[in-house]
């Protein structure tokens, strides 16, 4: 029982500073947008602290679950809550959203920096993970691998534009709002639509695999340095991708509407969910180790014995 009360101590404490320093960026950094409603700030406030709660709760399972200690594992905390939580989805939204203005960039890149700088080494600290300890393990990266590489390569110019776009489809473009919110669809399927967007917009699909990339970067430093089976990693980085970016659609937006950020959330998390598990059942997933056959020519059993292929 004290372990347990212990852990949620430490997502409690932290969410109260997550709390403080996500208000603190807004004060200092956001944009000032006409459309504000007068009940919007007591709703905003409901909405941060369930964000901080979920988020928290992510971070410190991380931090507990993590090969790493001290100055690296802050760093690596702090960078990958900041590129999921915001570099991501702002570059999509100055590319999308139409009344998102490339000068509000700055601002919506600042607002969660304080919260970013101080997330990481807060949370190493609560979670008792600053200083080296008997569970630490070594990490190889391995980041010369001809198989990183190369399956690195297809998820992030096949399998992630493929989820965005159908996603963005199916689920986003479902909503008469949001499609009139980006201008219509352009055509009755999928295909048309995508084949009038591309002819118009070249730039569309590189900027998808290369956002691709980029996730597939922050994934391998999650998988790469989380303990235990490979799931585990796997889902903690699913539940990063899907829940620390996309709770911020909790937050009523003078930008976009309710209805809007709704169905925002429900495309990006579902879709995040299953690129994340993509990512770790093909790069985290632990292959079987071969075993020489016997005299009487039979292969042992491989029990649990394997090989990561990172």
């Amino acid at each position: 029982m004290k372990p347990a009360l212990m852990n949620v101590s430490r997502v409690l404490l932290l969410a109260l500073a997550y709390v403080v320093l996500f208000v603190v960026g807004s004060q200092l950094f956001a944009p000032q947008v006409e459309g504000a409603k007068p009940g919007d700030a007591a709703e905003a406030m409901r909405a941060i602290v369930v964000m901080a709660i979920v988020d928290s709760a992510l971070v410190m399972a991380a931090v507990r679950t993590s090969r790493l200690h001290g100055l690296k594992l802050m760093l690596l905390i702090s960078g990958v809550f900041y590129f999921v939580k915001t570099v991501t989805s702002q570059l999509e939204a100055l590319y999308f959203m139409p009344n998102v203005t490339a000068p509000m960039l700055p601002q919506l890149l600042l607002m969660t920096l304080p919260l970013s700088v101080v997330l990481g080494p807060l949370a190493v600290w609560l979670g008792g993970r600053a200083n080296a300890g008997p569970l630490d393990e070594p990490v190889k990266w391995e980041l010369r691998s001809p198989s990183l590489w190369s399956r690195g390569a297809v998820l992030s110019a096949v399998v992630y534009p493929a989820l965005f776009f159908l996603a963005g489809w199916y689920i986003a473009f479902a909503s008469e709002e949001l499609r009139t919110f980006y201008g219509g669809a352009h055509g009755d399927t999928i295909l048309s639509h995508y084949a009038w967007v591309f002819r118009h917009d070249p730039f569309l699909y590189p900027l998808e695999v290369l956002r691709g990339a980029l996730w597939v970067a922050a994934a391998v430093l999650v998988l790469r340095s989380t303990r235990g089976a490979w799931w585990w990693g796997t889902l903690l980085t699913a539940l990063w991708f899907a829940l620390v970016q996309n709770d911020v659609h909790l937050l009523p937006n003078p930008l976009m509407a309710p209805t809007i950020r709704w169905h925002h959330f429900v495309e990006t998390a579902s879709s995040n969910f299953v690129w994340a598990w993509a990512i770790g059942w093909w790069l985290g997933r632990p292959a079987p180790v071969k075993r020489a056959p016997t005299e009487h020519g039979a292969t042992p059993a491989q029990g649990d014995a394997h090989a990561a292929p990172l």
